[in-house]
């Protein structure tokens, strides 16, 4: 039902205008809206709260969905058009179908009959067959996401991404509409299957037929799912009703899949179920919508061809050139379009032109790298030498390559096998200070010394560059000179190991007695001042009690001199257990140091 906006109500979304409300439903809201060409198209504004997850779970479903959503063929229903699953706020775009839904339909002119009543089971059946193959659930079927436009009917509403737990249970209208079409294993928390999809699509099969749901509106039935002679199902006859029956049972592992039910529905509305199969409307030609798309590109008209573009994935939602040129278009305009250029390189893995855009832009850092199931610098690296594998000659990519890996390795000349192995030494390296003192290091993480060991093992192998040699040098000996200081102040538990990888890293600079001294150092470094201040002071406090029990008797006489000499003895008995036992930790550490191995 069109409404007019509310306060707080956008009236722009992703270059799409706003005019009027359709609905609002547990995913967002939707919203009748143009593209630039003024054709109506239904925008979908998700939730915010669906998206805020910080785990990560949510988001990523939604993704996958959306990609899953634009791999489905025109099978009865509403097309994906558009979506941006990282815009603020997160939308889809969807097909307008200019007709009324089932439920408004049903309460304004009564129950269905015949023909109607067959191809409104047929076409949604058809859809969850199809949307269930390709590990797709709808989560929202129900009378009001089934629109009867003048092509048949059309299923909408996808309430993709909903966590289990998350189906309604108030009591306001969204509520009161969803709650009589949702499987009895929803309501008990348990996350939503394609056995869910077909409990709604009985009971909506039984509101067009009798105008009511199965169960009634009452609290009670809607929620145990139990009415005095069974389910209400007037107006439904074999086969339609055996379907009708068996999809209604409170036990998933007795209702029939979408694909078993379709098969007893066969005979039924023919020309449904041909429509359904071919997957494509009449009335346009994708490849002509894609050449079209590409013209406008090349003069820059950006907006006109991802219109275009989308035109002709709503005739084929896989169409690889029109995939292509409607990422070009969102590119333009500053929008992300690796998911599209991912989605098209997969059908049309052989496209030159495809897989040179789709390698150019994993190769750009373009900051858009969710959007392609990618979030962190360790994955834009893999889509770089995703991008090298792709188009080795390509001269963006190879620049790009180039740069990274200068800055990574010290030199451009690195073969891929050799930087993902750099990659995967310097990702064990942090950066502290380089100066700081083991006190300062005590909240600084470790190294992890058999991973680096490791990385090192498989770096022995390889031939590696001067400039790379010397840059891992560099960074390898200022971590490992971190992880001596750090052992310093404590037990020198780690000694063995840190001599282990500082004696397997000597390849990196032959003939430098760097990483000979940090083995030595592993076991102790014995100037730190902190380190000797205890026995020096105990050392110098003990020259001076001695000094004055010689001078005491010539200044206080010899009646003072004994009980001065008593209360002193014991300050020097505390101050020689403090001098020797500083001097036997120096001592050690001395040993440790300039023994080497031979000193354990």
């Amino acid at each position: 039902m069109r409404t007019a906006l509310r306060a707080g109500d956008p009236t722009s979304v992703g270059g799409y205008t706003v005019k009027e409300r359709l609905g609002a439903g547990g995913m967002g809201t939707v919203y009748l809206g143009e593209d630039v060409t003024g054709a109506p198209v239904a925008v979908k504004v998700v939730d915010p709260a669906l998206l805020c997850r910080q785990d990560g779970a949510v988001p990523g479903r939604y993704r996958r969905e959306i990609a899953a959503l634009r791999r489905l063929d025109r099978r009865c229903t509403a097309a994906l058009l558009d979506a941006d699953p990282d815009a603020d706020p997160a939308y889809l775009v969807i097909e307008y179908v200019d007709g009324p839904s089932l439920e408004d339909t049903v309460r304004r002119d009564g129950p269905l009959r015949g023909a109607s009543l067959e191809e409104v089971a047929v076409a949604v059946i058809a859809v969850l067959e199809h949307l269930h193959a390709e590990n797709v659930t709808h989560r929202n079927l129900k009378p009001g996401t089934i629109l009867l436009g003048p092509h048949g009917p059309r299923v909408s509403g996808y309430r993709i991404a909903l966590p289990a737990g998350r189906y309604p249970r108030a009591a306001d209208d969204e509520t009161r509409r969803t709650l009589p079409y949702l499987a009895p294993e929803l309501l008990l928390g348990e996350c939503p299957g394609p056995a869910a999809d077909v409990f709604a699509w009985a009971a909506t099969v039984a509101y067009a037929a009798s105008g009511a749901p199965p169960y009634g509106t009452g609290h009670w039935t809607v929620q145990h799912r139990t009415e005095p002679g069974g389910p209400l199902l007037d107006g439904l006859a074999p086969p339609l009703l055996d379907a009708v029956r068996r999809g209604l049972a409170r036990d998933p592992v007795l209702r029939p899949t979408a694909a078993e039910a379709l098969k007893s529905l066969r005979g039924l509305s023919p020309a449904v179920l041909e429509t359904a199969a071919s997957g494509v409307l009449p009335g346009g030609d994708a490849d002509e919508w894609a050449e079209r798309a590409r013209r406008s590109l090349g003069e820059g008209r950006a907006r006109l061809a991802l219109y275009q573009a989308q035109r002709g994935l709503a005739l084929n939602p896989l169409h690889a050139r029109c995939l292509r040129y409607r990422a070009g278009a969102n590119l333009a305009e500053g929008r992300p379009g690796l998911q599209d250029l991912q989605l098209a390189h997969d059908v049309e893995p052989g496209d030159a032109e495809i897989r040179r855009a789709y390698a150019r832009e994993l190769a750009l850092d373009r900051g858009g790298r969710k959007t392609h199931g990618r979030a962190g610098p360790a994955d834009a690296r893999e889509a770089l030498l995703t991008a090298l594998e792709l188009e080795p000659g390509d001269p963006v990519v190879t620049a790009r390559y180039e740069a990274f890996a200068v800055r990574e390795t010290g030199s451009p000349a690195v073969p891929p096998e050799v930087l993902r192995a750099v990659l995967a030494l310097t990702a064990e390296l942090p950066d502290p200070p380089p100066d700081a003192a083991p006190a300062d290091l005590r909240n600084v993480p470790g190294l992890a010394l058999d991973r680096v060991e490791l990385a090192l093992r498989n770096l022995a192998g390889l031939s590696l560059p001067a400039a790379t040699r010397a840059h891992l040098a560099s960074r390898l000996g200022g971590a490992l000179r971190r992880e001596a200081r750090r052992n310093t102040g404590g037990p020198l538990r780690r000694s063995a190991a840190i001599e282990r990888v500082a004696a397997l890293a000597e390849f990196l600079a032959p003939g430098d007695a760097t990483f000979a001294r940090l083995a030595r150092d592993a076991y102790g470094i014995p100037m730190d001042p902190r380190t000797i201040a205890a026995p020096l002071a105990g050392a110098g406090g003990v020259i001076l009690v001695l000094a004055y029990l010689t001078l005491a008797p010539y200044w206080l006489g010899w009646m003072w001199a004994v009980p001065v000499a008593a209360v002193t003895g014991a300050a020097l008995t505390g101050l020689l257990v403090v001098a020797l036992s500083g001097y036997n930790a120096v001592r050690r550490r001395l040993g440790r140091a300039l023994g080497g191995v031979s000193a354990r």
